[in-house]
């Protein structure tokens, strides 16, 4: 140690002899032997067990470091470098895993001899930079890996979920998309009693009770089938794709997109499939081949969507949902949802299938991924409704009423069209008086002004509320359609 002070204190004392031009010619003689001197004390003392270092691992660090550090200054960067190799393999080097962020030394030692590598001209630098990131990435990863097998071994780690699969049903409809036709009078007459046995404990609880203060209640029958004019479901994707080469194949069952597959490249697309769920389920779709209670419009179109899916890899890729919207005109607006951007290839597809498929003819489309909605034909249908008239004396009989009604994705609509007119008809009639101008309506959340316009005519003025502001929209342009004045 006091030769490598001295060392030190003759370096200092050189350094200022060279600086002056005057004595520069006893710099190179002198500096080697201060080189030589320090050389010859650090091989000293790591060479013989020492008192002063052998028992101190960090002593003996600094002396491998000072030793090629010397033999740097004296212009042999082989033998600085097999220095700092000693260290690395010396014991003195801590013993702790080489990953380990916060193993100074070893980080220390490493990036010395890379640098001196690198002046060596041995390593490539942009290529040890690519290697060395790579290193870290899978150091990262295998950490990672031995934090979570830890937390599995200490319990905190939850268990995996369950792979999802399709439930397919063997005539294709799910309960919640059954009807029962045959069955239709008994489940009325269930739900009748019902709703009249809740009226009836709720009144007594206030007043007591009293049969007599109930009027009988009046029925108005639905549809057994085809009643629904809209319907919504899931898409469930089974992938048994096939490459141009056709030496690759991937096949997954599976609500995501296939991994490591080229999309370009696909010339065989997967199968698609309609789902539902239950009630208070929504972790296992249900498969629906056929969905009886949806319109007949609705129900000639599902088959030929589904085959335009599952031919077309821009309609079917990452599809996610898909709506239907129906009138009883017959008019049809489809809504297809993605988990993905759409843009032009999609409108072209779409386009496409509207030329080669008559049933898609005068269907309108819309497409809707994450902040993009693309429209083909329009977004709106026209809904007409005809509301029954008072037929319950000769003398005031009012006729039947014809009121228009704009419909879109994404807002609310009567769903059963037939019944509508039906409930419509009765609150015109309940609300039908001799002096209708004197008095004023205020609905709540009136959507897209489905009763609103209906009983505008009972009504002096009329204010209606809504918080949507897409059905806002609408009932604006449905007051507009029937040229009505008295609504706000």
């Amino acid at each position: 140690v006091l030769l490598i002070l001295a060392c030190q204190t003759i370096a200092r004392f050189v350094n200022s002899i060279t600086n002056d031009t005057s004595n520069n010619s006893l710099a190179p003689l002198t500096n080697r032997a201060i080189l030589a001197l320090g050389l010859s004390s650090c091989r000293i003392l790591l060479t013989n067990n020492t008192p002063l270092c052998g028992g101190n691992p960090k002593q003996r660090r600094v002396f491998y470091i000072i030793e090629s550090e010397l033999h740097e200054r004296n212009g042999d960067l082989s033998a600085a470098a097999s220095s700092i190799e000693s260290l690395l393999a010396s014991p003195s080097m801590p013993p702790t895993s080489r990953w380990n962020k916060h193993n100074v030394p070893y980080r220390t030692a490493t990036r010395r001899l890379y640098e001196l590598r690198v002046a060596m001209g041995l390593i490539d630098e942009e290529q040890e930079r690519v290697e060395a990131e790579a290193l870290e990435a899978y150091a990262r990863s295998c950490t990672a890996l031995q934090e979570c097998q830890e937390k599995k071994k200490r319990g905190n780690l939850s268990p995996r979920k369950p792979k999802i699969e399709m439930i397919r049903i063997p005539n294709g409809i799910p309960d919640v998309a059954q009807v029962h036709p045959e069955r239709y009078s008994e489940l009325l007459s269930e739900k009748v009693a019902l709703l009249e046995g809740r009226v009836r404990e709720a009144f007594a609880a206030e007043d007591g009770p009293n049969d007599d203060a109930f009027p009988a209640t009046e029925l108005f029958e639905s549809e057994r089938d085809g009643f629904r004019m809209r319907a919504n479901f899931k898409l469930w994707r089974t992938y048994n794709e096939t490459t141009d080469t056709d030496t690759a194949t991937a096949t997954k069952e599976t609500n995501d997109e296939i991994p490591n597959v080229n999309v370009t490249a696909i010339k065989k697309k997967g199968n698609v499939d309609y789902v539902m769920f239950e009630r208070g389920d929504n972790r296992t779709p249900l498969q629906v081949r056929h969905y009886p209670m949806g319109s007949h419009r609705i129900q000639s179109l599902m088959d030929p969507l589904k085959r335009a899916l599952e031919s077309t890899f821009e309609l079917q890729h990452r599809v996610s949902e898909v709506g239907f919207i129906t009138t009883l005109s017959g008019q049809a607006l489809i809504t297809i949802m993605y988990n993905r951007p759409i843009g032009d290839e999609w409108i072209d597809a779409i386009a496409s299938l509207m030329e080669t498929q008559d049933v898609f003819k005068d269907v309108k489309f819309v497409g809707r991924s994450k902040g993009v909605k693309l429209v083909v034909g329009a977004d709106t249908l026209v809904e007409t409704l005809v509301i029954p008239g008072d037929e319950s004396s000769s003398s005031s009989k009012s006729p039947p009423q014809t009121r228009h009604y704009k419909q879109t994705e994404g807002a609310f609509t009567q769903p059963n069209a037939k019944v509508c007119q039906k409930m419509l008809g009765w609150a015109v009639d309940a609300t039908r008086s001799s002096n209708s101008q004197t008095h004023d309506l205020c609905e709540l959340y009136c959507g897209n002004g489905c009763f609103t316009i209906a009983l505008a005519q009972n009504f002096r003025k009329v204010v209606a509320t809504e918080i949507s502001k897409s059905s806002v929209a609408l009932e604006n342009k449905n007051v507009a359609l029937d040229n009505l004045t008295s609504i706000w």
